[in-house]
């Protein structure tokens, strides 16, 4: 998205970051759930 200029290269730490959480936080919630 920062190549096609949607974002500014500030705002991808950030983003990456909230990305990543998410992801963590799912794969809890799923291995939570299927145990």
């Amino acid at each position: 998205m920062a190549a096609a200029g949607q974002i500014t290269n500030v705002e991808i730490l950030p983003y990456c970051i909230a990305q990543i959480l998410g992801g963590l936080v799912a794969l809890e919630l799923y291995k939570r759930i299927k145990l």
